[in-house]
């Protein structure tokens, strides 16, 4: 099974290279990379409706899914998933969301 990955209008060409380069790179030569990624924390919710609500409607979710968010947060999330060796560094809340947002962190093994 072939996937082609759309280059985003954001993203340098030299970049873009490098990702798909990491992609195919080996275990140990993802080890010997470091990432720092430095930024935002924080913590998204999303809820499914049935209908989209009209002004002062008031209506109730059929789910909710929450995940760790920001970017900085994101970018160390998915190079650790990938096997490189990343850390992240930001202000995380000291609250229900915050701890959610550091075990997501910790078991895909970002520093």
């Amino acid at each position: 099974m072939s996937r082609s990955v759309k280059k985003g209008p954001f993203i340098e060409k030299s970049l873009y290279k490098k990702v798909l380069e990491m992609n195919k790179a080996s275990a140990a030569d993802k080890k010997m990379i470091k990432t720092l990624s430095l930024g935002q924390a924080s913590y998204d919710i999303y809820v499914s409706v049935d209908e989209y609500p009209k002004e002062g409607d008031k209506l109730r979710f059929i789910n909710k899914i929450g995940c760790g968010g920001g970017t900085a947060c994101n970018v160390a999330y998915m190079l650790a998933k990938w096997g490189v060796s990343s850390t992240f560094a930001g202000v995380v809340g000291n609250d229900v969301y915050g701890t959610r947002v550091r075990k997501e962190l910790e078991t895909a093994g970002v520093d």
